[in-house]
């Protein structure tokens, strides 16, 4: 597998910084706006909640939901709680802008409705960036409990104005801004700074405005273009169904002139999750030793050829892949094909059929831990060599093939980039599942690896060299067996 972490200078020429072209405008803060100062309809980033008493009912043993536009953008999961704060209903990524209204079934294990015991409707929803949480009260809030007309704001736990804005001021840290009704019902949100920036600027003079296409600095591909005025204060940053976020903005330049910029270099490395497909022939050999009761055998292969195609893929963005978004960056998904011929052994026993040929099937999801490190989970089924144990005697050794199912782990180490240059450093172990070898059943098996390349990169194209070592271990009550193979590589990719 070939790490999917790659920085923009990888695959765009480099400015020195004292060259660069320095911005006509400058930004200052990101933020949301909110106000809760008048009654119960509440303004949280562009989203009007309307927190009046028919925001949740239940009617005729049934939930409903009333309709805005908070509830109608991305899946939400709903729960009900009991007096005694016990979940008595629960539904996950429920799409309220097709349904609104649920049907409430009898608590389990007693006859008793539900809607009879339900106080609390709690309802979440996440995206990569932003997570929300309001809980409404079901009956009527017990006195004492009840300060809906001034509810209590608090930013970071500090508390805050009835309106004002959040200011958004750490990519890496989460703000938490809550609005506490009352002792029963609140309004969590939950996200953070947007790390952005320019990569072109265009001046229209006649327009009066800028067309900036912006990348995203994290780990996404994800860019956009805006236009804004030379005396527009703010513009908003896309691509977050749950909070508008806004970028404060200062024009330092009123100039009549056109202006065309480039800015290629940010101040620090963008780590960037590319699409990726591969070819790689493999140039090696193979050392095979057998053990049975009757001999010991050890066979080398010719050197021999095999293809490999890959493809990486990052995670999709759609709304019910967000489990997989949250926790994987990437996909990969690989098919390698291998003819093998065992042409020498040092017992000078004979081989029946030297010749086979062979495959893996693999595919992993894959977390960049930094812009060095990644990690992933892995399975593949693979055809392997082994020894027909039932045909082999002192002299004559039968080939045979096992069919395995594996699991495992890998890490991946970038250790050199400099220019155009790239290494990498990859690592796994797999537990290969028991099976059958001429119908003698197999343990638990084991395969470790260890791959190192070095890759040159034209444009979106990457030319690589690599050495790969894998060992294979596996063990019946009649034999067991020893696989290596040594393998001399050459890749070509395109990024897409």
């Amino acid at each position: 597998m070939k790490l999917a972490v790659f920085f923009l200078s990888l695959f765009l020429p480099m400015l020195a910084l004292a060259d660069a072209p320095k911005l006509p405008f400058v930004f200052l803060n990101q933020y949301f706006e909110y106000d809760v100062s008048e009654g119960k309809v509440y303004s949280i980033g562009d989203h009007k909640i309307d927190w009046n008493d028919d925001f949740a009912q239940i009617v005729d043993g049934k939930l409903i939901l009333k309709k805005q536009d908070i509830l109608l953008a991305g899946l939400w999961n709903i729960s009900m709680k009991d007096q005694a704060n016990k979940v008595v209903f629960n539904v996950k990524e429920q799409d309220l802008n097709a349904l609104r209204t649920f049907v409430l079934p009898v608590a389990s294990g007693t006859t008793t409705p539900i809607a009879a015991t339900a106080t609390t409707v709690c309802l979440s929803s996440r995206n990569l960036i932003t997570q929300y949480l309001m809980c409404k009260s079901l009956t009527p809030v017990p006195p004492g409990a009840n300060d809906t007309q001034y509810p209590e704001v608090s930013i970071s736990k500090i508390k805050a104005n009835r309106y004002g804005r959040v200011i958004l001021n750490q990519p890496k840290k989460s703000i938490l801004f809550e609005i506490k009704v009352n002792d029963v019902e609140s309004i969590k949100l939950t996200t953070r700074k947007r790390l952005i920036i320019p990569s072109t600027v265009k001046k229209n003079v006649a327009r009066k405005d800028y067309q900036i296409k912006f990348v995203d600095m994290e780990w996404d591909n994800y860019s956009w273009e805006t236009n804004v005025g030379y005396d527009q204060e703010a513009f908003r940053v896309p691509n977050d169904n749950l909070v508008t976020v806004y970028q404060d903005y200062f024009n330092k330049d009123n100039s009549n002139k056109e202006l065309e910029l480039t800015y290629y270099v940010p101040p620090y490395k963008r780590m960037k999750i590319m699409n990726m497909y591969s070819f790689s022939p493999f140039f090696g050999f193979s050392k095979f030793t057998g053990n049975t009761r009757t001999k010991n055998v050890q066979i080398l292969s010719e050197m021999d050829i095999s293809l490999r195609t890959y493809i990486m893929m990052q995670m999709p963005k759609e709304e019910r892949w967000k489990w997989f978004t949250q926790y994987f960056h990437f996909w990969t998904a690989s098919a390698n094909f291998r003819a093998i011929k065992y042409v020498s052994n040092v017992n000078s026993v004979t081989i029946a059929n030297p010749s086979g040929f062979l495959f893996n099937f693999s595919g992993s999801v894959n977390r960049a831990y930094n812009d060095r490190l990644s990690y992933a989970f892995r399975g593949a089924i693979e055809k392997n060599t082994a020894i027909d144990y039932q045909s082999t005697n002192a002299t004559t050794v039968n080939m045979n093939s096992v069919l395995n199912k594996e699991i495992g782990v890998q890490g991946s180490l970038n250790l050199y980039d400099k220019g155009r240059f790239v290494s990498f450093l990859h690592i796994g172990y797999s537990m290969l599942l028991p099976t059958q070898v001429s119908g003698s059943p197999t343990k638990i098996g084991s395969r470790t690896y260890f791959r190192s390349d070095l890759h040159y990169a034209d444009g979106n194209k990457l030319y690589g060299v690599g050495f790969h070592y894998n060992l294979r271990q596996q063990e019946t009550a009649l034999q067991k067996l020893n696989d290596q193979s040594f393998d001399y590589t050459a890749s070509y990719s395109v990024a897409f």
